[in-house]
C-alpha cells in the first residue's frame, strides 16, 4: 500500500491540505499576497477562504526594496511606533503599523481548519 504524504513543506497561494488537526479535521495552509504595509495605520485584506474554522497559525514577513526582511508580527522593545501587529478573522487579515511601513511588501501564511 502506498501512503500519500501530506504537503507539509508546500507553500502556495492556492489552498493546500497539510495534515490533520487534533480534532480530526483536515488542516490547510494558504499564503496570502497581502500587498504593501500601511503608513502608521491599520489595513485589512480579504484572505478569500470560504468556511474557515479555527485559525491555528498566522505568521508573515515583509521585505523592502533592499530585500531586508522582517517577521510579522514585529515587536520591538522601543515601543509601539516601531512595532507591527497582525490578526485574522473569518474574512480578513488585519495589520497595523506604528510608523510608515508603506515601502514594505507583505506575505501572510495562514494555517486553518474548515467548518
Amino acid at each position: 500500500i502506498k501512503v500519500k504524504k501530506a504537503n507539509i513543506d508546500n507553500y502556495s497561494t492556492a489552498e493546500q491540505r497539510i495534515g490533520t488537526w487534533i480534532d480530526g479535521k483536515p488542516l490547510y495552509r494558504k499564503v496570502i499576497s497581502w500587498g504593501t504595509l500601511p503608513n502608521a495605520s491599520e489595513k485589512s485584506v480579504a484572505h478569500n477562504i470560504s468556511n474557515i474554522g479555527i485559525i491555528t497559525d498566522i505568521k508573515g514577513f515583509a521585505y523592502n526594496s533592499a530585500y531586508t526582511t522582517m517577521r510579522i508580527p514585529h515587536i520591538l522593545p522601543s515601543g509601539i511606533t516601531s512595532s507591527i501587529g497582525m490578526s485574522a478573522s473569518v474574512s480578513n487579515i488585519n495589520i497595523s503599523t506604528g510608523s510608515d511601513r508603506s515601502g514594505w511588501t507583505c506575505y501572510v501564511i495562514l494555517e486553518y481548519t474548515k467548518k
